[in-house]
């Protein structure tokens, strides 16, 4: 959004003043249009954890919350108490500083987890 050809010759980075307008959940809704129109019975989405967002936008999700306002539902899958592989290391300086800040906090580690949400679109 907002990018042309000669802005990823200065960097690769998002373009920050795009961030919380609405365009993901945008797009979102028009996927679930979408979907309704060509018969699809549900959609999926991961939604990335909520309150994390330079993972969210380093994983290019929305959090679960977005979805859950779109009328999705948790998918309830039981993923333990251990941090997902990209909270342990493996990601961008930003997102891990974010990490470390929230477990000083005190969040829950099983908070960290991206999670399956669903919009069933039919009964099924």
């Amino acid at each position: 959004m907002g990018r042309s050809i000669d802005s990823f010759s200065h960097s690769d980075q998002p373009d920050r003043r795009y961030f919380g307008r609405g365009i993901g959940t945008a797009l979102c809704q028009a996927s679930i249009q979408w979907a309704r129109e060509h018969d699809y019975q549900a959609v999926l989405a991961s939604g990335t954890p909520a309150g994390l967002f330079e993972f969210a936008v380093w994983a290019g999700g929305l959090p679960w919350t977005t979805y859950q306002k779109l009328g999705f539902v948790d998918a309830a899958l039981d993923l333990g108490d251990d941090l997902p592989e990209w909270a342990t290391g493996n990601s961008p300086p930003e997102v891990m500083e974010s990490v470390r800040m929230a477990l000083a906090a005190g969040r829950p580690r099983r908070e960290f987890h991206s999670r399956l949400m669903v919009l069933r679109l039919k009964d099924g």
